[in-house]
Order: structure tokens, then C-alpha cells, then sequence
């Protein structure tokens, strides 16, 4: 048992141990509240402040387009560097040194724009949040040359900045509300590049030659044929000179998260039959000052391609064929645009007369590859379909893509160029890192005495 003595001595202790601390406390009580006031600064303001007050700023409340704004959900450190992932010459000095804990945000000008396109890239924190360090960019942003691609999940939605009434040409639906009310069904939804009038001598014959197994949800094929059809519809061909034959009714919404207008489909029979009666049309009313286009996305083996109404029995339609039937076509010229595996060895068996411009997805040994967004690593975060044809086609709404005359024009050869370098497949400043390494390499083959630069689908 304590006695009271033992009792009180310890008590005397106790209280002269808490007198000890309060003296400490208050003699550093200034110090601890300046380190309170540092460690304000350092944890930085409330990512629902920072949302507001980047909302609320008016380079991006009194635009004159309507402005996507996310913020990175994970703040960046002191000593982070922030650049674009790729910069032009105008752009290759922009980068922010964090000099403390801030939130990262971008303004997207035009959302669903895919490769290079205009954004802001900016950091608000405690100290600069009434005027926040931005700089310009055509390019997803990097922390320390690490990616943060703005697919990414870790991006959050903002809102939109600028003029309300340009959110039906330029948002997303998965975003807002207010979009998906001004326009509930977009289409494919690309504009012409060029304000030059197509001249519309162009016939073409579209195909996806393969329906896949119900069980099968991947319309690759499908939105390959889809887009390039879209891709003429866009130039003004009209519906009498585009022989669409596809053994898909109507394309679903899909990755791409589009609804599209039903097309005008010519033929659902994509056997050898139905395509070389289409041929023999194209033969008949083709003039000899036109051009024609022949396109096609299907499975393929060494020199052939195959075709299937039910993805069950197939059909084979060999590269001697198709050249025996191409040679059917007199015309100006002809574009032929294989997507298939193994594509490219159908080149020597179609490169033998003195009009002809081939393009293949890849050379004679390889496999084609279908999109490969969920790599994290694709310039065209917003495609669909085949990797590479996808690219070709966005080509024809890309300014960047008119590199050779600067004319207003994309030729066949600057869309192809423009594919294979900006595609994940060939770019190898992204493969790199992501990773993933090229695996098929597009081809381009044409006629002697062609020039493929000055060649156009649209225009003499």
C-alpha cells in the first residue's frame, strides 16, 4: 500500500513536469506559430479552392470557345519540373519549377481534338493562386519527364471556361450535363482542313470485309470502313460515287462514344460476287480524268485478304484477283488503301501498271494492330479503329499533316506520313516511353513518274 508521503511526492513530481512543458510551449510559442503559418503554405489550399478560383479565372471565363479545365488529382511537389510531353520551336522553353506543393491544372482548347492541338498547362498554390504560373502548350503535360496523359482517370473535371453557346462543337459528353443536352448525338465529327472546294472526280469502294462473331465485341474493322466513309461524306463525294459495303447494319457507340448518322450502305454481301459487281460499276462510269479509291479493312493472310458476311465461312480474295480487277478501273489514278495483316505482301502482285498509289498498315510479315489507347502511350488518345489507318484518315483535319507544298491540301503521301510518324505504332520518342516497341511498319508504294506529295483524294 502508497503512503500518503510516497503519494504526494509523486504528485509534486507530475505537477512540476507539466509547469516544465508549459513554460517550453510558451516560450516557443512565436516559433510555432510561424512554422503553422509555413506549413499552410506548404500543404497548399483545398483542391475544391483551387477548382474555383481556376474556374473563376478570366483568361478562361471571357474566352471565346468553350475551354475544358481539369485539375491533377495529386499535388505536385517543390523542385517538380513541368514542361509538355513534346514542344515546338516556339514552345521548347516553356516548363514551371515548382518552388512548392501546388496543384496542377490544364485548359484544353479544343477537348476532342487528337494529336497536337492547343492547351494550357498551369500550377496554383497558396502564393500565386490570384495569378497562376500558365504556360502554352500543344502537348499532355509531364512531372520530372514522367507522362500525365489526360485520358488518365487521375484528371478531374472542372468545367467548362469561355462562351457557353460553343459547347456543341467543342466538349465531351462524358463531362457535362449541358453538353450532352445542346448535343445528345454527335456524328464523327471532323472539319475539313481546307477551304479550297473539293473538285468531287472521285469514285471509291469501301469495305469491311469481315463481320466478327456476335460474342466478338471489337468493331475494328467496322469503324475503320465507318470513318472513311465519314472521311469522304466530309469532302462533299457524293453518295453516287462511294460504293459502301459493309455486313454491319449501323455502328454502335462503341470506344469512341459516338452515335453516328446511319449511312447510305450500298450492299451487307462482302463476298467475291457482290465486290466485283461494284467494280464493274465503278469500270462503267468512271471517266478517264477521275480517280478512283479502293479501301478496305479486313483479316488477312500472305497475299490475300479474306471475307466473311457471318464471321463463320470466309471467302478469299487473292492479290492477283484484285489486280486482274483493278486493271478494269481506266482512270487518272488509283489509290489502293489495304488494312489487314500482312497487307503489305499484296504489293508486287498490284504494283505493275503506271497509276497506281499503294498503302498498306504494315509490310508483308507483319500483323496490323488494332487501337491501343489502354497502353497509355497513344498520341491519338481519341481514336478508334486500326492504329495506323485511324491516323491516316484524321490526317485530312490536321493542319500539321500539310507539311510538303503548304498548300491547304493534304496529299495521299503527307497522310501517310503523317500516320506512320505520329501513330504509337512508329513514333519511337513515345514508344520509347511507353515501352512498347513497334511491332509493323506502314508501306507506300507507287507507279514510276508519280509524285505522291502532289496527289489528293479531293482535289485535281
Amino acid at each position: 500500500m502508497v503512503s500518503k508521503t510516497k503519494l504526494f511526492t509523486i504528485c509534486r513530481s507530475f505537477f512540476r513536469l507539466v509547469l516544465i512543458l508549459a513554460a517550453c510551449i510558451l516560450v516557443n510559442w512565436d516559433n510555432l506559430s510561424l512554422h503553422s503559418k509555413d506549413s499552410d503554405v506548404e500543404t497548399n489550399i483545398s483542391i475544391n479552392s483551387a477548382k474555383e478560383t481556376i474556374s473563376k479565372l478570366d483568361k478562361y471565363k471571357k474566352g471565346s470557345i468553350a475551354v475544358k479545365l481539369m485539375i491533377y488529382d495529386t499535388p505536385v511537389n517543390k523542385d517538380d519540373i513541368i514542361k509538355p510531353a513534346f514542344a515546338s520551336e516556339i514552345h521548347k522553353k516553356n516548363m514551371i519549377e515548382c518552388n512548392q506543393k501546388s496543384w496542377l491544372f490544364v485548359a484544353d482548347y479544343y477537348p476532342k481534338a487528337n494529336f497536337k492541338h492547343q492547351i494550357d498547362i498551369g500550377i496554383i498554390n497558396y502564393e500565386n493562386k490570384d495569378n497562376p504560373d500558365i504556360i502554352e502548350a500543344e502537348w499532355w503535360p509531364t512531372k520530372n519527364n514522367e507522362p500525365l496523359l489526360l485520358s488518365s482517370t487521375k484528371w478531374k473535371f472542372i468545367g467548362y471556361g469561355g462562351d457557353r453557346k460553343q459547347l456543341s462543337s467543342n466538349c465531351d459528353d462524358d463531362d457535362d450535363d449541358e453538353c450532352k443536352t445542346i448535343n445528345p448525338n454527335k456524328q464523327f465529327e471532323k472539319k475539313a482542313i481546307s477551304s479550297l472546294t473539293a473538285s468531287g472526280k472521285l469514285y471509291a469502294i469501301v469495305i469491311c470485309g469481315y463481320y466478327e462473331n456476335e460474342e466478338d465485341s471489337d468493331m475494328t474493322l467496322a469503324y475503320d470502313a465507318y470513318d472513311m466513309y465519314s472521311l469522304l461524306k466530309l469532302y462533299n463525294i457524293p453518295d453516287g460515287k462511294i460504293f459502301y459495303i459493309t455486313p454491319y447494319e449501323m455502328i454502335d457507340e462503341g470506344n469512341a462514344k459516338i452515335k453516328p448518322e446511319k449511312p447510305k450502305i450500298d450492299s451487307k454481301d462482302v463476298s467475291l460476287c457482290n465486290i466485283k459487281f461494284f467494280f464493274d460499276r465503278v469500270s462503267d462510269e468512271i471517266k478517264p480524268d477521275e480517280k478512283f479509291l479502293f479501301y478496305i479493312s479486313t483479316h488477312g493472310g500472305i497475299n490475300e485478304l479474306y471475307l466473311s458476311n457471318n464471321g463463320k465461312e470466309r471467302e478469299t480474295f487473292c492479290s492477283s484477283l484484285l489486280d486482274d480487277w483493278l486493271s478494269m478501273i481506266h482512270c487518272k489514278i488509283q489509290f489502293i488503301v489495304l488494312s489487314s495483316c500482312y497487307s503489305g505482301s499484296i504489293i508486287p502482285d498490284i504494283n505493275g501498271t503506271t497509276n497506281r498509289i499503294i498503302i498498306t498498315s504494315c509490310d508483308a510479315g507483319e500483323i496490323g494492330y488494332k487501337d491501343i489507347d489502354k497502353l497509355g502511350c497513344d498520341l491519338n488518345i481519341g481514336d478508334r479503329g486500326s492504329e495506323f489507318l485511324s491516323g491516316f484518315i484524321l490526317a485530312f483535319s490536321d493542319k500539321d499533316a500539310d507539311v510538303c507544298i503548304k498548300d491547304e491540301k493534304i496529299s495521299i503521301y503527307e497522310a501517310f506520313y503523317f500516320a506512320r510518324n505520329y501513330a504509337c505504332c512508329a513514333d519511337n520518342s513515345i514508344t520509347t516511353m511507353c515501352g512498347y516497341e513497334p511491332k509493323y511498319h506502314p508501306q507506300i508504294v507507287y507507279s514510276t513518274g508519280i509524285k505522291p506529295y502532289s496527289e489528293f483524294f479531293f482535289w485535281d
